[in-house]
């Protein structure tokens, strides 16, 4: 098959996110990001989502899709980035959830070396988590 937007799209997510993490992100490359998410239509939302969780790219795609929406109307990049965010919040459910049935053991000991604020973080995760799977 032949690439399309959708594809480039995680591909220059991917490519951000393998990047070396102490080096400044260019420019150019978020207007790219921006651009590619600002062409998507309604009907290529299915396809980025399934192909970005097939490719565990999700958070790399919300994380530059979020830088690239600062570089302008944000509200045009929304309905991909919101799409994004609700996926990654159940891939993150998904394996909170994993974890509880497979590993609790080390749940638990992960808990245990969490400071105060990664305790902190870690409910507010699973309560905003259970009050939006309550309000489906």
């Amino acid at each position: 098959r032949v690439p399309c937007a959708v594809d480039d799209l995680i591909f220059a997510c991917v490519h951000l996110a393998a990047f070396d993490p102490g080096a400044h992100v260019r420019l150019i490359w978020l207007l790219d990001i921006y651009l590619l998410m600002r062409g998507l239509g309604e009907a290529d939302l299915p396809v980025l989502l399934e192909r970005a969780e097939k490719a565990c790219a999700v958070e790399a795609c919300l994380v530059y899709g979020e830088m690239a929406g600062e570089l302008g109307d944000a509200k045009e990049l929304e309905h991909v980035i919101g799409a994004l965010r609700e996926v990654a919040e159940e891939r993150k459910w998904k394996s909170y959830q994993w974890t509880l049935q497979n590993r609790a053991v080390d749940l638990v000991a992960y808990w245990g070396r969490l400071p105060a604020a990664g305790k902190v973080r870690f409910f507010g995760d699973m309560a905003r988590h259970f009050k939006f799977r309550n309000r489906r």
